[in-house]
């Protein structure tokens, strides 16, 4: 689970700038186990150099670059020697040899790649940028356990060997490298776009940043000392026993799950959620459900 351990190591910069991430100041008991928040001074990156991490496979071990075709191109990388199955998406005019530039699309916790990143990343192609799109560790195709453990810390690890995958590809352009963050990824985006100075753009859509004041209009400041409570308790549980307490992302007027106020977006089997089984489970048509069932 979350502990301090993943707090990213401070920069050298004198200007810093605060992100709320979910780190140790602040545990939401989310699906897969316990996600932590924490106010973190995180420096822009200024002159950092940063090498390709030993842990991201070459794309010449993966797949040839014969084997790119326009369109979607599953793909495999690795994060921290945990493999991960991502879509790459180039333009209908995509021929070997070009070098086009990139975007990495991340999409809301709890979600997979088929859902909204897709859906941003297809889009994208069309206006001929190559756009990357890739299950965090826990989710979906890729690996990684406890599954569905929505892990801030790990996933900004992920986006930054994400960009080192598509630096490793010959027709991405390594110095036109964005980030896309949709919802939650956006604070995850921006804490990867912070300390990594290969990306040369960041978009957000529909940010939630995770910050104190919004954390406290959200839950209220009892509801936040209860989700602290839970999610130590749960990262003790996992220590122990390694046994995960499982939470509804999303239930109205559940206090246990991560969201409860009434979200029509979230409940309404007319929009992203679909009955499974007597709860919720996400929608592969690009909406979005945040309700997950134990197991």
């Amino acid at each position: 689970m979350a502990s301090n351990a993943d707090t990213p190591s401070p920069k050298t910069n004198n200007a810093p700038k605060k992100l709320l991430t979910i780190g140790a100041a602040l545990a939401l008991a989310l699906v897969g186990g316990v996600a932590f928040a924490k106010t973190q001074q995180i420096q822009p990156a200024g002159n950092q150099v940063i090498t390709l991490s030993h842990d991201v496979k070459m794309a010449s071990d993966l797949q040839q670059p014969a084997d790119y075709k326009p369109g979607l191109n599953r793909v495999t990388f690795q994060s921290e020697g945990v493999k991960m199955v991502g879509n790459l998406h180039l333009p209908a005019d995509y021929k070997p040899g070009d070098k086009l530039p990139a975007v990495v699309v991340t999409g809301a916790c709890t979600t997979v790649k088929e859902q909204m990143p897709d859906l941003y990343a297809k889009k994208l192609a069309e206006q001929g940028l190559a756009t990357f799109t890739f299950d965090f560790r826990f989710w979906g195709e890729s690996g990684g356990e406890p599954r569905q453990y929505e892990s801030p810390q790990k996933k900004i690890q992920d986006i930054k060997n994400a960009v080192s995958y598509l630096r490793s590809l010959p027709m991405i352009d390594a110095n036109q490298i964005g980030g896309l963050g949709v919802c939650a990824s956006a604070g995850y985006m921006a804490e990867a776009v912070a300390e990594d100075t290969r990306f040369k753009s960041f978009v957000t859509v529909a940010a939630w940043l995770h910050d104190p004041e919004s954390l406290r209009s959200v839950f209220g400041e009892e509801g936040v000392r209860r989700k602290m409570q839970a999610g130590i308790a749960a990262q003790k549980k996992f220590a122990q026993t390694g046994e995960v307490d499982y939470v509804p992302a999303y239930k109205q007027n559940d206090p246990k799950a991560a969201m409860s106020s009434p979200l029509s977006y979230y409940g309404s089997s007319s929009r992203g959620a679909i009955a499974l089984g007597g709860c919720s489970a996400p929608s592969r048509s690009g909406r979005t459900s945040l309700q997950r069932c134990r197991g």
